[in-house]
């Protein structure tokens, strides 16, 4: 059995086994290159969603807050109201 050189698809086979192994090399390196660039920009990406999310969680949050705080004011105004209300009935109510 002879062992036959494996030339990748595009290395040729004709140039000879260093030739070959040069362009594979070659290749490797601008893929990992290319890999290493768009990793950048996803994390480049990540990190700008991050600060809008984070912004847009804390402006929800204190929108929540004031909400929260308003409805409650007016619950206890709507309380107030209602307890003034039944001594204002009960006193009728006595007469």
């Amino acid at each position: 059995m002879t062992s036959a050189a494996y030339y990748p698809p595009g290395a040729g086979g004709t140039a000879g086994p260093g030739m070959a192994s040069l362009a594979m090399e070659t290749e490797l390196q601008k893929l990992l290159a290319d890999e290493k660039a768009r990793a950048e920009r996803h994390k480049i990406n990540y990190q700008q969603l991050k600060v809008e999310h984070t912004k847009e969680n804390r402006a929800t949050i204190e929108e929540t807050r004031i909400v929260k705080d308003k409805y409650l004011t007016m619950y206890e105004a709507c309380k107030r109201d209602l307890a003034e209300k039944i001594a204002e009935l009960e006193e009728l109510k006595m007469k």
